[in-house]
């Protein structure tokens, strides 16, 4: 497997991805509001337009490429308006966001080289943080697992009984960092 940047000429298939993934994780978590997926790949589209546009000085993504093919991307840029709306003083703080994984890959620890790259990213420009955030239930098991608790959790922030989480995580805390 190979991480790198994405080329303009794989957007296609970039989109492809994003529609796979979150139509997957909204089956996953049961949410029923299907007209959100597409409003979804859209945001991650402009996302990765941005990219294209700035050369990833407003957002920088990474994809993982397995034999040619991309199964999974990361990003980090700017943190969103939740976050800085319920979890004060980031708005110099880096997100880490997009990642996702085709769900024919999940399960084989592709997200988190993906992330593990973008932190070491993180780590080498000399940030000392990042913040995240997540309403899928399904992740945030994952990253309860990787980063803790959850700095701020939101029960029914979006009116369904779900909880929205957000982190703030020091980089110097994450012992598998310290072995990159």
């Amino acid at each position: 497997m190979e991480i790198v940047r994405p080329k303009r000429f794989e957007k296609e298939e970039i989109e492809a991805l994003f529609r796979t993934t979150i139509t997957h994780t909204f089956e996953v978590n049961q949410i029923q509001e299907t007209d959100d997926i597409e409003r979804e790949v859209a945001v991650q589209m402009k996302s990765l337009t941005d990219d294209f546009e700035t050369n990833g000085q407003s957002t920088l993504y990474w994809v993982a490429k397995l034999e040619g093919v991309i199964v999974g991307t990361v990003a980090i840029g700017p943190a969103n308006e939740d976050i800085r709306t319920n979890l004060p003083d980031t708005r110099d703080i880096p997100e880490l966001k997009s990642v996702y994984v085709l769900p024919a890959y999940q399960g084989m620890g592709i997200g988190m080289k993906l992330v593990r790259a973008m932190l070491q990213h993180l780590k080498e420009t000399d940030q000392s943080q990042f913040v995240l955030d997540c309403g899928y239930k399904s992740a945030q098991e994952i990253w309860i697992h990787q980063f803790g608790q959850p700095t701020v959790e939101l029960l029914n922030h979006w009116e369904d009984n779900s909880s929205y989480m957000i982190w703030l995580v020091d980089l110097q805390n994450l012992p598998f960092l310290k072995s990159l």
